[in-house]
């Protein structure tokens, strides 16, 4: 298994991890969400739909860097 994106962030490494069945994002060592594919993850992070402690979060809140969010949709356009 290999992270297919990842960053740093304020609250901790943000990755994106492709498996046979689907798509899963964790923040640090906690899984934040299972997706079927990688734009249902994206759309998520960036929607603000991701729960952390019953908290919404969004990429902004967890700080992800604007260099990763165009790497990334560069990555998904392709």
């Amino acid at each position: 298994m290999y992270g297919y994106f990842f960053c740093q962030t304020a609250a901790g490494q943000l990755t994106l991890i492709p498996r046979e069945k689907d798509w899963m994002l964790m923040l640090g060592n906690g899984v934040m969400g299972r997706f079927p594919d990688a734009q249902a993850a994206v759309d998520a992070l960036h929607e603000g739909t991701l729960r952390v402690q019953g908290q919404r979060i969004d990429a902004s809140a967890l700080g992800v860097p604007a260099r990763a969010h165009d790497w990334l949709y560069h990555v998904l356009s392709r």
